[in-house]
C-alpha cells in the first residue's frame, strides 16, 4: 500500500472530494448536508433545506431515490444509500479527473430529485 501512495492519495483526494461534494450542495436544493471524511462522503438529501424534512420515509424506498440509483449505475457510478443519504465512495486509488468524472454524473443524477 505505501508503495501505491494510497494512504497520501485518500487524503489528498479526500479533501477533493470533500470540496466537491459541497459544489454539489451549493448548487442542489436536494443536498441538505456533506459529511465527508478521506474518501468516505454522504450526501443528505432533503425535501426542503431550511427545515431538513427528509427527502424520503426512512422505511419506504422512494421511487425518485430509486431512479437516482438507476442512473448512477446505468452510467458506472456504484453508489447505495441508507435513509436519505446517499454514499459516495470512490476507489482508495482514484485520482482527480477521475474524480471529476464521477462527481459529473452525480450532478447530473442529483437534477432527478431536485
Amino acid at each position: 500500500m505505501e508503495n501505491e501512495n494510497i494512504i497520501n492519495n485518500s487524503e489528498v483526494i479526500g479533501l477533493y472530494l470533500n470540496s466537491k461534494l459541497n459544489e454539489l450542495k451549493d448548487k442542489h436544493i436536494s443536498i441538505g448536508d456533506v459529511r465527508s471524511i478521506g474518501l468516505f462522503g454522504a450526501l443528505e438529501l432533503v425535501k426542503n433545506r431550511k427545515t431538513k424534512e427528509p427527502f424520503s420515509n426512512y422505511s419506504v424506498k422512494d421511487s425518485t431515490l430509486n431512479r437516482l440509483m438507476k442512473y448512477l449505475r446505468d452510467h458506472g457510478i456504484f453508489a447505495f444509500s441508507a435513509g436519505t443519504l446517499l454514499f459516495v465512495n470512490p476507489p482508495l486509488v482514484i485520482n482527480k479527473e477521475q474524480l471529476d468524472e464521477a462527481i459529473n454524473i452525480v450532478d447530473k443524477a442529483l437534477e432527478i430529485v431536485d
